[in-house]
């Protein structure tokens, strides 16, 4: 069996078929995609489908709704300041399954949030045949408002062995704060804030934050394991 193209289609869906935008037309074309071919597709909020490509549709199929195995993951991340960063770190973030993306405003960011950031999103939903899409904002939200696990470089906190276990229960949701270049300003967190350490090198945001995600999945994922409902 050859390769099977997966897509991402807004809800609602109406209708035995789902039109192809151009952006779809387009990289079917591409991948050479012919009448008939099978496909995949996803409403980006836990539907997943089989279906076929008829002319500039596809023709639904069997579907399933798709339980989330683990608790939700907001990551709240300072902009990298160039372009190309902001869509590596959009990108794989949205990869690994990420629900949620914030921009960071702090003290040292320079960073500001590109516009395209959604659509690199849905580009890499397909890619990685997801079943839900992550949320990006579009605003920068202050680094204040927000509580949860803040990366710290400095080496002096948790071990990145024993953060996010979610002690005896499993979290409801979980939220990973990463800082700009600059580092946190003193003012930057809220004192609830609990900081982990990404090990004695400095890393890059993107670089941090892919860690970081890893780490927390793995947790989550265990946690559901250890406290199954």
């Amino acid at each position: 069996m050859g390769h099977v193209v997966h897509l991402y289609f807004p809800p609602p869906w109406t209708g035995k078929s789902i039109t192809l935008d151009d952006r779809q037309r387009h990289h079917l074309e591409v991948l050479r995609h012919q009448e008939g071919d099978r496909v995949t597709y996803t409403d980006g909020e836990g539907t997943f489908g089989q279906g076929l490509r008829i002319g500039n549709s596809v023709e639904r199929g069997t579907e399933e709704f798709r339980i989330l195995d683990r608790a939700g993951l907001v990551l709240a991340v300072a902009p990298p300041p160039e372009r190309e960063r902001q869509r590596f770190l959009v990108e794989k973030l949205a990869e690994l399954g990420v629900d949620r993306l914030m921009w960071l405003r702090c003290r040292y960011g320079e960073g500001r949030p590109a516009t395209r950031a959604s659509e690199w999103a849905q580009t890499a939903l397909e890619q990685s045949r997801g079943d839900r899409l992550m949320l990006v904002d579009s605003i920068l939200t202050p680094a204040g408002d927000l509580v949860g696990w803040a990366a710290d470089s400095s080496g002096v906190a948790t071990r990145p062995a024993e953060v996010f276990s979610g002690g005896s229960s499993p979290p409801g949701s979980l939220t990973l704060l990463i800082g700009p270049a600059g580092g946190w300003a003193p003012t930057d967190l809220d004192p609830g804030c609990r900081r982990f350490s990404m090990g004695e090198r400095i890393l890059r945001t993107e670089t941090a934050a892919v860690v970081a995600v890893a780490l927390a999945l793995q947790a989550l994922r265990s946690a559901r394991t250890s406290h199954p409902e």
